[in-house]
C-alpha cells in the first residue's frame, strides 16, 4: 500500500465530518482552525493528496494539524533504469492491407505510436486519421453480412480474431471515438463488447450512440462470469478458448440496442461490477422535457450566477455554506451530469454545466449581500438563511444554561447578567442593528464553561455562527468565512498583544460594512452585522484598556471548573429542546429599556 493510500485511509479516521463526494474526492472539517462547516477539500491522485481550505489555511498548516508530514501526502515515484522492451506492434491498415501507422507495445507496459515516412520511423501520428483496427477483415465481414465484434483494445481484437471471429477497435479504445469512423462501419452487424468496468461501459455507450443510425444492426454483449475490470481476453482465458461456448453466449446474451430504451450512466441503478444491466437494456427512457425540467429545478435551486468584485462567478448554495465557484470549478462539479438535446432525430446527451449556463431562466443576481431579517431588494442574493431552530419553550426548559449564564459567566453579578441576556436578545430581535459592543469572557483557568456557553448560543444561528481559534481568522487577509457570519466566537489565541490588529478588531465591532477577500478571487463588500464574542485565559483580554466601551469584559467564575457531569448535562439540554427554548426566551425578552452601548461596570 502506497503512502498516498495509507494517508487517505488515515484521514478518514482523524478528520471530523470526513465525507466522500467521489471516488477520490472528499470534504471535512479543517483541523487547522475551529471549523463548524466543512471547509476542507481533499482530493487524491495516484501520487499525491491535495488539501485546500476555503477559510484560508495553508497547506503546511493543515498538514501540521493532522500530525503528519508532507512526505505522507505523496509517493516517491521510482524511475526504472531498464530500457523498455518491444513486445509487439499493432498495425493499422488501409482496405488493401497496407500499414498506415502502428501502436508499439512495450514491457514494462507502455504504448507508443509510430508511422513510416520516406523509409524512416516517425514517432507520432501527426496528420494521420487512423482507420479502425483490422480494416480489411472488417470490410470483408460487412460485405459477407457477418457479425463484427467491437472491443476495447488491439490485444482483445487479435485474441477474438484467433477464435475465427471478425473483431475491430479504434486507437486509444472506444472512449476515443470520432465521427469519421462511422463510414467504416456502415451497414455492419455490430456487436459491442465492453470491458467490465464503468469506463468500459461509458466508452462503448459513446460508440453506440454515435453509430446506431449507420449500422445495419447493433447489439450489446455482456459476458458472463467476467471479473471486475475484466475484458474479452480475460474471458477467453477463463473459458480456455472455447469458441463454441462463445457462439452460444452471443446467441443467448447479445441484446439488440434500442435507442428509445437507452439510459445514460448517471440514471442507471448501478454498474456492471454489481451485476446490473448494461446500457441498451433498460426498460424506460425518460421523457426529455420532463427530465430537463427536473434537472433545471435541481440546478437552479443550488446554483446561481452572481458578480463578485469584477468577476462573474457561480454561487453554490448548500445547507452548510455558500461558496463561489469559478466557471472551471463549476464545470468540474457537474462533469458527470447531463441534460437532453432533443432537437435531432434521437435524443443526445449534452453537458449539464453548458446547458444550465446558457439557459434563459437560470438564477442570477446583480449583487451578493448579507441582510439578516431585512427585506431583500430585487436582484440581490441574500446570504441570510434565518435561525437554525424554531422557537419553542421557556426558562423552565433551560435550567442549566440559566445557571451557566447567571452564576458562572457573570459570576452572580445581576447587572452583568441582565446586560448579557439583553445583548443576546438584541442579536435575535434586532439582527440588522449592529451593537458596536463585543463580549469578552475572561478567566484564569480552562474548563470553566466559556466555550460551552457560546456554542449553546451559536446553535441558534447555525451557518451564521463561526468559531475560530487563531487570530489570523479574525484579522488575517482571507476572511471569506465572515461573509455571512452574524456571530463570531474567538476562542483563545485571538489577541496576542499585537497592537497592529487593534484597528481591525474595532472595524469588526463597529463598522457597518466589511470587505470580503477570498483566495484567488476578487474582493467584494457586504454589510456587516457581526457580533463578536472573545474568550481568553489571559490576564489581558482585549487590545485596549478595560475602560474602552467597545468591550463588555466578564471575569468568569471557576465554580464549574472541569465539572464534566454538569457540562455533559448542559450539552444534553441544548440538544433536547434547549436551543429552541433559548430562542423563544430571547425573542420574548423585554428590551424597551435596554441601551446596548450602556455597559455596566465589570472591573
Amino acid at each position: 500500500v502506497t503512502n498516498v493510500e495509507q494517508t487517505w485511509i488515515r484521514l478518514q479516521t482523524i478528520l471530523p465530518n470526513f465525507k466522500l463526494i467521489g471516488t477520490n474526492q472528499a470534504k471535512a472539517l479543517c483541523p487547522s482552525h475551529d471549523d463548524k462547516s466543512p471547509s476542507l477539500s481533499i482530493s487524491k491522485t495516484k501520487h499525491f493528496i491535495q488539501l485546500n481550505c476555503f477559510a484560508g489555511c495553508t497547506y503546511k498548516e493543515i498538514v501540521a494539524a493532522t500530525g503528519m508530514k508532507k512526505t505522507d501526502f505523496s509517493n516517491k515515484i521510482k524511475t526504472s533504469t531498464k530500457s523498455p522492451k518491444e513486445v509487439c506492434r499493432y498495425n493499422y491498415q488501409d482496405e488493401k492491407g497496407n500499414t498506415i501507422c502502428s501502436v508499439v507495445r512495450y514491457k514494462p507496459k507502455q504504448f507508443k505510436r509510430v508511422r513510416s515516412f520516406e523509409g524512416k520511423e516517425i514517432w507520432n501520428w501527426s496528420g494521420i486519421e487512423p482507420p479502425p483496427y483490422n480494416l480489411p477483415k472488417l470490410k470483408e465481414a460487412i460485405s459477407n453480412e457477418q457479425p463484427v465484434f467491437f472491443v476495447e483494445g488491439e490485444k482483445d481484437a487479435d485474441n477474438l480474431t484467433k477464435f475465427g471471429f471478425c473483431s475491430s477497435t479504434i486507437a486509444g479504445g472506444a472512449g476515443k471515438w470520432k465521427k469519421y469512423y462511422e463510414k467504416y462501419f456502415k451497414d455492419a452487424d455490430l456487436i459491442l463488447v465492453p470491458d467490465n468496468d464503468l469506463p468500459g461501459r461509458k466508452g462503448m455507450e459513446k460508440v453506440g450512440i454515435e453509430i446506431f443510425s449507420v449500422v445495419k444492426r447493433l447489439r450489446w454483449l455482456k459476458l458472463p462470469n467476467l471479473p471486475p475490470k475484466g475484458d474479452i481476453s480475460d474471458w477467453i482465458e477463463i473459458e480456455k478458448g472455447n469458441s463454441e461456448k462463445f457462439e452460444k453466449v452471443v446467441q443467448e446474451t447479445a441484446v439488440d440496442w434500442d435507442s428509445s430504451k437507452l439510459l445514460p450512466f448517471e440514471w442507471t441503478s448501478g454498474i456492471v461490477d454489481e451485476g446490473h444491466s448494461p446500457a441498451g437494456c433498460f426498460d424506460e427512457w425518460p421523457d426529455p422535457e420532463d427530465f430537463n425540467a427536473k434537472l433545471f429545478e435541481e440546478l437552479n435551486q443550488k446554483y446561481a450566477i452572481a458578480p463578485v468584485g469584477n468577476k462573474t462567478l457561480i454561487l453554490e448554495e448548500s445547507e452548510e455554506e455558500i461558496r463561489f465557484l469559478t466557471p472551471s470549478d463549476f464545470n468540474l462539479a457537474l462533469e458527470n451530469k447531463f441534460a437532453f438535446d432533443n432537437s435531432g432525430k434521437y435524443p443526445k446527451r449534452i453537458p449539464a454545466y453548458k446547458w444550465w449556463r446558457v439557459h434563459a431562466e437560470r438564477r442570477e443576481y446583480n449583487r451578493v449581500d448579507f441582510l439578516p431579517e431585512i427585506e431583500t431588494p430585487d436582484g440581490v442574493f441574500n446570504m441570510w438563511k434565518g435561525f437554525a431552530v424554531q422557537p419553542k419553550g421557556g426558562l423552565e426548559n433551560i435550567p442549566l444554561f440559566h445557571e451557566l449564564l447567571d452564576e458562572v459567566i457573570c459570576s452572580g453579578n445581576e447587572k452583568c447578567a441582565l446586560y448579557l441576556w439583553s445583548w443576546l436578545a438584541h442579536v435575535v430581535q434586532f439582527p440588522k442593528e449592529k451593537p458596536g459592543v463585543a463580549v469578552v469572557l475572561r478567566s484564569d483557568a480552562q474548563g470553566v464553561g466559556k466555550s460551552c456557553f457560546v456554542e449553546y448560543v451559536g446553535s441558534l444561528l447555525g451557518r451564521h455562527f463561526r468559531t475560530v481559534t487563531h487570530g489570523r481568522h479574525i484579522h488575517g487577509n482571507f476572511n471569506s468565512h465572515l461573509k455571512d457570519t452574524l456571530m463570531l466566537f474567538g476562542d483563545e489565541a485571538v489577541w496576542g498583544g499585537d497592537r497592529s490588529t487593534e484597528s481591525i478588531l474595532k472595524q469588526l465591532i463597529t463598522e457597518p460594512s466589511m470587505i470580503i477577500e477570498m483566495k484567488g478571487k476578487d474582493v467584494f463588500e457586504v454589510r456587516s452585522y457581526l457580533r463578536l464574542m472573545l474568550a481568553t485565559n489571559s490576564e489581558w483580554a482585549a487590545p485596549v484598556g478595560l475602560t474602552d466601551r467597545r468591550y463588555f469584559v466578564l471575569d468568569v467564575s471557576n465554580s464549574r471548573k472541569n465539572d464534566h457531569d454538569f457540562f455533559g448535562n448542559l450539552i444534553y439540554e441544548q440538544n433536547h429542546g434547549g436551543s429552541e427554548a433559548l430562542l423563544q426566551i430571547l425573542m420574548d425578552f423585554d428590551l424597551n429599556d435596554f441601551e446596548v452601548r450602556s455597559i455596566p461596570e465589570t472591573s
